[in-house]
């Protein structure tokens, strides 16, 4: 672990460490951060955490009553750069249920606001961490590549029809639970074409017959269901 913790000094070799360590890895920044070192140890680790929790209002007896939303009742790691934005959507939510059933009967609304949003936070939140291993731990990888060359080249081809999660979730407003299902069948039907479009296939064809036989295999599959289709 990392020295300065509790106020104590780092030592020289807790210090030569972490210089090594940055050198070896991100080189390239060095020189535009000369206070590396001291900020290392000046700001420690923290740590990045998913809150699910239920229930998250309470109403009196006189109908009053609190609520809570956005970080208070699902905050999520930074992973897919939804953790405003779904807290944005709380407020929206909220602000219409209020408008069109008013605040006669409280408990109704902030129950019905509670049963709308939270299986979209919950999802947001599986698909972040889901998002932090997929660029850890795959985007090096030769056949995780191809795979998102051929889900890229199917929205390509099929713009109206065929939606990467990543595009559902970041570009549009479909619910993330919507984009989670519709993520997850894609997913299968890139299962079923990937046998049949191997990366040695694609390393033998020209990109005009690469995109013919994605087509082909991405008709078939629209013929029997719509990938991913729906509002966007």
């Amino acid at each position: 672990g990392a020295g300065g913790a509790g106020g104590a000094v780092p030592t020289a070799d807790e210090r030569g460490r972490v210089r090594a360590f940055f050198t070896e890895q991100y080189g390239d920044a060095l020189e535009v951060m000369p206070t590396l070192v001291d900020d290392f140890f000046a700001n420690p680790t923290g740590s990045l955490v998913t809150v699910r929790c239920s229930p998250w209002r309470h109403v009196n007896g006189r109908g009053r009553g609190v609520v809570i939303l956005g970080d208070a009742a699902h905050a999520i790691v930074p992973f897919y750069g939804q953790g405003m934005n779904c807290a944005f959507e709380d407020c929206r939510v909220l602000a219409e249920m209020l408008r069109v059933q008013g605040w006669s009967d409280l408990a109704s609304v902030l129950g019905a606001f509670e049963r709308a949003r939270k299986p979209n936070a919950d999802a947001i939140a599986d698909m972040a961490i889901e998002n932090f291993y997929e660029m850890g731990d795959k985007v090096g990888r030769a056949e995780f590549l191809h795979r998102k060359r051929v889900e890229q080249t199917l929205h390509d081809l099929f713009p109206d029809r065929v939606f990467p999660r990543y595009n559902l979730v970041s570009f549009s407003t479909v619910p993330y639970v919507e984009a989670q299902q519709r993520g997850r069948e894609l997913e299968r039907a890139l299962d079923r074409i990937l046998p049949r479009v191997s990366m040695v296939d694609a390393q033998g064809l020209s990109e005009s017959a690469w995109r013919e036989r994605v087509r082909e295999l991405g008709a078939a599959e629209l013929s029997a269901a719509e990938l991913g289709a729906g509002r966007s």
